[in-house]
C-alpha cells in the first residue's frame, strides 16, 4: 500500500472529513468516496496511539497547534476500513478552501521502524535553511538550490521553472536598476517561490486535464504553505514574502490575501511578472508551449491592472531590446 499512501490527502473542516483523493481512498481501503465522506475525526484512528495516549485527544491537541502555527508534522497510527492498523507520517496544514479555513491531512504510510523519524525530508531542508541563514554564505545558496530541485523533481513537466523565473526576474531587476543586493534577493526568492508545492500531491501537479475546484484550491494554497516554511528563516531579503505574494495582483484580484498595489512588495511584483511569462511561454501537461509573443502580450494587456506597469515595461525591454532568452 506504500505507493497509494505516498500522496494520500484528506480535507477536514473542523467537524468531519469533506474531501479525499484517490490515494487516500486506496490507503484506507474504501471503494468509493461516498463510503468516506462526512466521516468524523475519530473514524480513522484506533483507540490509542503507540505511546498509550487516547487517539482523539492527542489529535485534537495537534489540530489546535495547526490553528495556531499553520502546520504540524508527527507520527501516527491509523486504521483501515477492514480493521487493520498501519503506521504513518502525517503533515497537517491550515489552508483556505472556498473562503473557509480547513485542515489538509497529508499522509505517508511508513514501516513501524520509521514512524518516529524526527525530521521528514522537508523538515530536514527547513532545518538546514535555518542553520545556514545565521550567516549568509555559499551553504545557504546551495541549500536553496536543493530545496528548489526537491520541488521540481516531483513534477517533470515544469522542471526548471523556478530557475527560469529566477533568470528573468534578475534581468528585470537589473533593468530597473534596483542594485546588486536587491537583484540577489530576487534571484533567490524566485528560485524558491514555489516551495509550497511540496505539499501538493504529484498527481495533481501533473494532471493533464482541467483541475477540479478542490484541486485548484489546493494548488492556490502553495503560496501560504511556502510562507509558513520560510517565515522564520532569517534571510537578509523578503524571501518568505516573495513566496506568499507572487500570485497577488495589483487590482486585488490575486491570492492568498487579495493585496493591492504597493501592499505587494516590489520583489514579489517582479517575480509575479516573470512567473507568468515563463509559465505561458513553456509547455504544460494540459497545453503546448505558447511562446514568448503570447506571454508578453498577456502582461502588456494587463499592465497596471494585474501587473505592476513599471515591471511590465522593464520586462518588455528585457526581451525586445536586450534580447533576453531563457538558459536551460
Amino acid at each position: 500500500m506504500s505507493k497509494a499512501a505516498s500522496h494520500a490527502l484528506l480535507i477536514y473542516d473542523g467537524r468531519s472529513f469533506i474531501g479525499a483523493n484517490e490515494s487516500a481512498l486506496k490507503l484506507f481501503q474504501f471503494t468509493t468516496y461516498d463510503e468516506f465522506k462526512n466521516r468524523p475525526l475519530n473514524s480513522l484512528n484506533p483507540p490509542n496511539q503507540a505511546d498509550g495516549k487516547d487517539s482523539i485527544s492527542s489529535l485534537r491537541t495537534k489540530i489546535d497547534l495547526v490553528y495556531r502555527d499553520g502546520e504540524c508534522d508527527f507520527p501516527w497510527i491509523y486504521i483501515r476500513s477492514n480493521g487493520d492498523t498501519f503506521y504513518a507520517r502525517v503533515k497537517l496544514s491550515l489552508i483556505h478552501l472556498h473562503e473557509q479555513e480547513v485542515i489538509e491531512f497529508f499522509i505517508k504510510e511508513t514501516g513501524k521502524d520509521k514512524v518516529n523519524t524526527d525530521l521528514s525530508e522537508l523538515n530536514f531542508f527547513k532545518h538546514m535553511l535555518q542553520e545556514n541563514a545565521e550567516e549568509y554564505r555559499d551553504g545557504l545558496v546551495d541549500t536553496i538550490g536543493a530545496f528548489a530541485k526537491l520541488v521540481e523533481a516531483r513534477d517533470p513537466y515544469t522542471f526548471g521553472h523556478q530557475s527560469r523565473v529566477s533568470q528573468l526576474a534578475v534581468a528585470i531587476s537589473e533593468e530597473m536598476e534596483q542594485g546588486a543586493s536587491f537583484a540577489e534577493g530576487v534571484r533567490l526568492g524566485a528560485l524558491i517561490h514555489d516551495i509550497g508545492k511540496i505539499h501538493i500531491p504529484a498527481e495533481i501537479l501533473t494532471k493533464p486535464t482541467k483541475l477540479s475546484d478542490l484541486e485548484y484550491d489546493l494548488i492556490k494554497g502553495h503560496a501560504k504553505v511556502g510562507y509558513n516554511i520560510l517565515k522564520n528563516v532569517r534571510f537578509p531579503w523578503p524571501i518568505a514574502k516573495i513566496a506568499l505574494q507572487h500570485h497577488e495582483r495589483m487590482d486585488g484580484s490575486g491570492y492568498p490575501n487579495g493585496l493591492k498595489g504597493k501592499a505587494i512588495c516590489l520583489e514579489a511584483r517582479i517575480v509575479a511578472v516573470a512567473d507568468v511569462v515563463e509559465a505561458i511561454s513553456s509547455f504544460r501537461p494540459y497545453r503546448p508551449a505558447l511562446g514568448n509573443e503570447v506571454a508578453l502580450k498577456e502582461i502588456s494587456v494587463n499592465s497596471g491592472t494585474l501587473f505592476d506597469a513599471t515591471v511590465v515595461k522593464a520586462c518588455l525591454k528585457v526581451f525586445n531590446e536586450n534580447g533576453f532568452t531563457f538558459i536551460e
